[in-house]
């Protein structure tokens, strides 16, 4: 009788583990959550039509990362790094050349700790189709953040309250990624 319950109990250990490995593995990171709010890419490869450019988004191999590839010729990498669970640099590098190597164009630090609401919006006049949306994150703030100028210099960046930038998401799982980073990686501050 007492080797019946040693059996069972190593069996529900057992399927307990199980549970546990399935389930984070279907877990996002934190990058992966910051990918996605910025630019609507998650794991699978997406290519859209829009504003007459063919548009592929696909992740790179590394979770803290994306590229666009615009009609083969423009490439883009924007790539995220988590600091601690509510900051993360972030790196753009660009291409505007086939074949050419990536040059880092801008750089800085995302806060996220004051971040109120993530949407996502199809700006009013924008053509059926256009990856163009306007992303509102009430409350990032940008750190640290230098950019590229055409002289081959660094400056401060000006960020705008409102961005544009080339993301295929859904708003209602945009909204949905920034509820479940806030829970998981980045519960803020209150004001």
């Amino acid at each position: 009788m007492k080797r019946i319950g040693i059996v069972a109990k190593s069996a529900a250990l057992v399927v307990l583990m199980l549970l546990t490995l399935i389930s984070s593995s279907f877990a996002q990171s934190a990058e992966q959550t910051v990918v996605y709010m910025m630019h609507g890419v998650d794991a699978d490869p997406v290519t859209n039509y829009g504003g007459g450019h063919t548009v592929i988004l696909k992740p790179v191999e590394s979770p803290s990362g994306v590229d666009f590839i615009v009609d083969g010729l423009l490439s883009i990498s924007a790539r995220y790094k988590q600091i601690d669970g509510c900051h993360y640099t972030t790196n753009v590098s660009i291409a505007m050349e086939k074949d050419k190597p990536l040059v880092e164009i801008m750089h800085g630090v995302l806060d996220w700790s004051k971040v109120a609401s993530v949407k996502l919006t199809t700006p009013v006049g924008t053509p059926a189709g256009s990856l163009v949306k306007q992303l509102s994150i009430d409350g990032l703030a940008v750190s640290e953040c230098k950019g590229l100028e055409r002289d081959g210099t660094w400056s401060d960046c000006k960020v705008a309250d409102v961005l544009r930038a080339m993301n295929v998401g859904d708003p209602e799982r945009a909204t949905k990624a920034y509820d479940y980073f806030k829970k998981n990686f980045c519960a803020g501050s209150a004001f």
